[in-house]
């Protein structure tokens, strides 16, 4: 009772503050659609990445990688990798929210 205004309403602000993370977060842990999405695009980068270490390390070794380098068959094992990764992340995702 002889709290003054100006800090109920500095309490009432913070508390309005935390509530919208709290709210935020809870929006974004229900996002399932969202998480596999963004879970995709983690593992086309790690990938792709990879693909270029690879790649690198082949070419500078002289060596032709099969169907990774832009020759014959690139396209379809990019292809593949791309469904292999998206699987794993579905996997991954369902596995998640059963715990």
């Amino acid at each position: 009772m002889g709290q003054d205004p100006g800090a109920i309403r500095a309490d009432i602000e913070r508390e309005r503050h935390e509530l919208g993370e709290t709210v935020a977060a809870l929006a974004e842990k229900a996002d399932v659609k969202g998480q596999a999405q963004r879970k995709i695009s983690e593992t086309r980068e790690t990938l792709d990445r990879k693909k270029e270490h690879v790649v690198a390390k082949g070419v500078a070794k002289g060596r032709h990688v099969a169907g990774v380098d832009g020759t014959e068959g690139a396209d379809k094992r990019r292809t593949m990798v791309i469904a292999g990764a998206v699987a794993a992340g579905v996997v991954l995702i369902v596995l998640a929210r059963r715990r």
